[in-house]
Order: structure tokens, then sequence, then C-alpha cells
């Protein structure tokens, strides 16, 4: 039975500074207090820091993430990163749109896509779209002209990191309900991640009776079901206001953010209010089991097909796994071949796919050629191949197509793999009637028989026959009027 006590929830005020466990050889700060955004001028706190102790003396790469950000108009705000050296950049301006962004938790990262619309929890690339003429209040240093995080690359991490944010325009107020943190890493790629969001469905009973209305929720992780010290808890809290509750069930979105799940066993505390908005926060028991499967968002390295090498995109990426294999080239369109195969034993095998701008799918096996030859699939599932005038020199006529036709032998078979019954020619067979229709070495594989080119065969013995036949009855026809006149006589 939930018990809901009508108590006043009075929020601490002390601003927590807390070194979250290393993900995957990072290092993670964080300052979980509130950042109250103004309808206009500067954020409280201003500036909301952390103090980073026993971090890296040289930076390999970093990531900044902000935890429950809302505003009515994001592109209003600028956000500013000031490092304990007094390198700084821009990280947020004129960027989001007007779109609202409500609670989300986007990670900056270099290499992540800038923002183009609506921000949302997932990784972005530090973004300032336009000039950002806005010159942030005392005690915030001059306007930096970067946006890049590669500013504190090979500096001192230790020290006070000023987080500066400011509402430009007087309009829309908003929040970083969950502070922010700040990660760093060895090496000079930062990994890239998902969205990393998950939808949670649950049940809400008071008692025996299913719940109806509205509830309010903070959900929180833990290493284990039981420690109650906050120290304990992995990364920030997130809170669900008015959650509409149908019969006792509920559904929201999470996302606690870049890093935090990192494929291991945590626990799910719940803190639930119903009615929304009075009384006080209840812990629901037990906390509930979070399995690793849930936590596996991207893979963060590799180095065989098992694994991807530092893949943060698909441009470049090894497709097989096997670098210099194949390549997808996603940005490659019209006479760019966007999938390349190549036999590293000899630079010449090479072949390629490409998606061409007049909306034909084409494959071809020689992509390094300047004419390529390729066959060409359209919309309506035909395929098709190059068959240019352009292309082509030395034409003749080519004879003799009826008697190599008269010399092929078709068969019934049945293929010794499947067992499957089947009709056609052997290519060894064709080989002795008509060598240019057969491709391969025994030695070193097998034989394959072009049977698209067996029609050019088939119409031109067609066209042979038909002269035969022509011939025929022209004789034909001498001969019966040669009749007729002996007859008449």
């Amino acid at each position: 039975m939930i018990n809901f006590a009508r108590r006043i929830l009075v929020p601490a005020a002390a601003t927590a500074f807390t070194l979250i466990a290393s993900v995957a050889s990072a290092q993670t700060f964080t300052n979980s207090a509130n950042v109250a955004i103004p309808f206009f001028g500067p954020a409280s706190p201003y500036a909301s820091q952390i103090n980073v102790v026993g971090g890296p003396t040289s930076i390999g790469s970093m990531t900044v993430t902000l935890a429950g950000f809302s505003h009515g108009f994001p592109k209003d705000v600028g956000i500013m990163l000031v490092g304990p050296n007094g390198a700084s950049t821009i990280l947020f301006g004129r960027a989001g749109g007007g779109d609202d962004a409500v609670n989300v938790t986007p990670t900056f990262r270099d290499g992540a896509p800038p923002i183009s619309t609506a921000i949302s929890s997932r990784d972005f690339a530090p973004t300032r779209n336009g000039a950002l003429a806005q010159t942030f209040t005392f005690p915030a240093p001059a306007t930096p002209t970067t946006t890049a995080l590669s500013s504190f690359a090979n500096t001192n991490a230790n020290g006070t990191w000023s987080l500066y944010v400011q509402d430009f325009v007087e309009l829309d107020n908003g929040a970083i309900a969950g502070g922010w943190s700040i990660s760093f890493y060895p090496g000079p790629i930062a990994p890239a991640s998902q969205d990393s969001s998950f939808t949670y469905q649950g049940r809400l009973d008071s008692g025996a009776v299913a719940v109806n209305g509205t509830a309010d929720f903070r959900f929180s992780l833990w290493p284990d079901a039981t420690n109650a010290a906050p120290a304990g808890q992995i990364g920030n809290a997130i809170t669900r206001t008015a959650v509409p509750v149908t019969n006792g069930l509920f559904t929201t979105s999470l996302d606690f953010g870049f890093g935090v799940l990192d494929n291991k066993n945590l626990f799910l505390q719940i803190e639930v209010r119903s009615p929304a908005g009075i009384g006080a926060l209840e812990t629901l028991t037990p906390r509930q089991p979070m399995t690793a499967a849930i936590n596996a968002q991207f893979a963060r390295s590799a180095t065989s097909a098992v694994h991807a090498t530092n893949a943060t995109s698909a441009v470049n990426m090894p497709w097989s796994g096997l670098t210099g294999q194949a390549q997808v080239q996603t940005g490659a369109i019209g006479s760019g071949w966007q999938l390349f195969l190549t036999n590293t034993a000899n630079v010449n095998f090479r072949g390629g796919m490409r998606q061409a701008d007049n909306g034909f799918l084409e494959v071809t096996s020689s992509a390094n050629l300047g004419f390529p030859n390729f066959a060409r699939l359209n919309n309506a599932g035909s395929w098709s191949a190059v068959s240019d005038a352009r292309l082509k020199t030395d034409i003749s006529d080519a004879e003799g197509n009826l008697a190599a036709a008269m010399k092929l032998h078709p068969v019934n078979f049945r293929w010794k793999a499947s067992g499957v019954e089947d009709f056609g020619l052997i290519a060894q067979d064709v080989r002795g009637v008509i060598p240019q229709l057969v491709t391969g070495d025994e030695r070193a594989g097998m034989l394959t028989v072009n049977y698209s080119q067996l029609s050019v065969v088939a119409i031109g013995a067609i066209q042979e026959l038909k002269a035969e036949n022509d011939q025929l009855k022209a004789r034909l026809e001498k001969i019966e009027v040669l009749l007729s006149t002996q007859a008449a006589k």
C-alpha cells in the first residue's frame, strides 16, 4: 500500500560538487544545482561553477552535458563555458529555434552534428547560428569567437570551470533543472552517443485501487537495491510533473544523459506524488532493477568486424569491418560511387554502387574507370545494362549465331548443395561454343555463364533463320511459277 502523506517538501539549498563514477576512461564532474534562466538577463547562479580536483593535467577531449534544459524559445539563450586557464567557447548561441525545449539533456562534443532545429537529448556540436552580437554580463569575459571544445585541448583541467547562461530577449524563461556536468577523455575523440532516452511504463496503485488523474515522479539511478547515501546515486535525478495516469497506467520518457548508462546493471528508484502538486514525494520500494541490455546504446570503438573503429559517422567508414575492403560514403551523389568494394590484391578489382541523380540504382565492377559499365535497376524492378554507342568501337555484325545456338545443349539437372531441380546450360559446354559468354577460372573458382547475352545470340539466330527462310520462300515461289508454266503447255 502506498501512503501519500500530505507534507511540504523543502529542497536542500546546498550546492554539491560531485565526482561521478569513471565511464570508459572518462573523468566526469558535475554541479547538480538548478540554473534558473529569467525572462531576460543573466541566469542564477551566474556563473554556475564546477571545481575540478584530480582531473587530467592535459585534456585530450571533453564533453559538456546540460541536465534538464527547458526554455520557451531556446534561440534567445546564450551559454558560454570558461576554463580554469581563461580559455572560453560558446556552447550554445542563437540555436535551437523557437520550438520549446522541455526537460532535455543535450551533450556538447566536437564532431557531433550542429543544432539545426529543436534541441533534444542527444549529442550536438557547440553551435552558434549567425553572429552572437550580444555581450554577456560581467563577470563573464568577452564573447569568444570559438565554438569548439578543442579550445581547451592540452590544457590543465584542474581548477574552476564556469558556465555563463544568459537570456538576451525579454520574452521566455527556462532552467537547467539538473545542473551540468563536464567529462574529460584521454584520447582525441570523445565517444559519440545516440539518443540516450528510453520509455518507462508503469502501474501506480494506492492500496488496491488504481490511480486515475495525474502524478509527479522523480527517477534516480543507484548501483544497488538498498544504498541510501546521496554519494551513491549515479548521475542526476529526473523529475516528471503532472504525468497522466489512467487506470493506474502511466508512460514517460527518461534520459539520464551521456555516459551515465554504461552497459551495467543498475537500479531505478521512483518517488511519486499523487495528485500532482499536493504533498511530498514518497519513495516506492523496492528499487526497480535495470539490466545491462537496456543500456546498450552504441558501439564506442572497434578494431575488427566485431568491434567498430572509433566510427562517429558513416562517411568513409569500413562497411565490412575490414579496412580497405569496403567504404560507405553517404554524401556521394550522382557521379560519385557511394559504396566501394575493393580487392586489395589488385587495384584494378574495384566495384561500386550508387543511387544516381535520376533515381536509378546503379552497380558497377569497374568504378575506377572514367566511363564505367554498369547495370541499372529502374523503379519497376527491371535491370538494364550500359549499351551506349559512345562507349563502343570496332563495331561489326555478329555472325554464326544460328550455328552456335544449335550447338548449345539445354539440360535438366539438380544442384548438389541444395538438391533443387533446375534447367539451363553447362558452362564448360558453352565455353566450347561461345567462350565470350563464360567467365571464371576452374583452378581458382567456379565458371559463370552470361545468360543475358544469350538473348543476343537468340536474336541473331532468329534473324539468320529468317534470312534462310526468306531464301527458301523465294526459291519455292520460282519453282511454283515454273511448274505452273509447264502445266499450262
